[in-house]
């Protein structure tokens, strides 16, 4: 048998698959306009056209923002050398909204990324949970020491906490997560008070 052989390639386990293309009624039209004027979708193709595009940005940048400008130029210059990680994430953290701006406006997605913006923010409980609650109290040393009760005891006193600290969602995790938060505030609050630590108690801390 032959390397030429067809019997031996239909044998084979290999097998060598190209990733298809989208059909071209799939793909953007090559006259299709960007957001961005002077600017049509083969242009991003275009190493020359891409400077041209990010230069544009790096202006507006530099007129719009120039807080954010002065260290992103500075970055740019040294290319992070000599920075610290701290310092990179901090310049490169100041720019991202702008870049995403940019991107949304060259792409005319604005109304995408304002409703993906909304979604975050609705979300935003959760961060606060896993960094003040988890963290702080359940990841600790010694965490659930001090309750003597059952574990069925210690749900119904959560699940009884969380329903009258937070109105219910459809969201079950969010529902617990501003839950938490809330009574994580009340009892923050009472630490402090009880300690002269500068804390005080406002109308809506008492409410809850």
């Amino acid at each position: 048998m032959t390397a030429s052989d067809p019997s031996r390639a239909s044998r084979s386990p290999f097998r060598v698959q190209r990733k298809s293309f989208p059909p071209p009624a799939g793909q953007p039209a090559p006259d299709l306009r960007l957001g961005v004027d002077g600017f049509s979708y083969p242009d991003i193709f275009r190493p020359e056209k891409l400077k041209d595009l990010y230069d544009l940005f790096c202006r507006e940048l530099e007129a719009e923002a120039p807080d954010a400008w002065k260290p992103y130029e500075a970055y740019r210059a040294c290319q992070g050398k000599g920075m610290t990680p701290e310092d990179v994430s901090t310049v490169l953290l100041a720019v991202s909204p702008h870049v995403s701006r940019f991107v949304g406006r060259l792409f005319g997605v604005e109304a995408e990324l304002a409703a993906l913006a909304d979604d975050v923010k609705d979300r935003s409980p959760l961060w606060r949970f896993k960094q003040d609650f988890a963290k702080k109290r359940v990841l600790k040393d010694g965490a659930g020491k001090t309750w003597t009760a059952s574990p069925a005891d210690a749900a119904a006193v959560a699940v009884a906490a969380i329903s009258a600290a937070a109105e219910k969602a459809d969201d079950e995790e969010l529902t617990v997560a501003r839950g938490v938060h809330a009574l994580f505030e009340v009892d923050e609050t009472a630490r402090k008070a009880a300690k002269a630590g500068g804390a005080t108690w406002t109308d809506a801390l008492r409410r809850r």
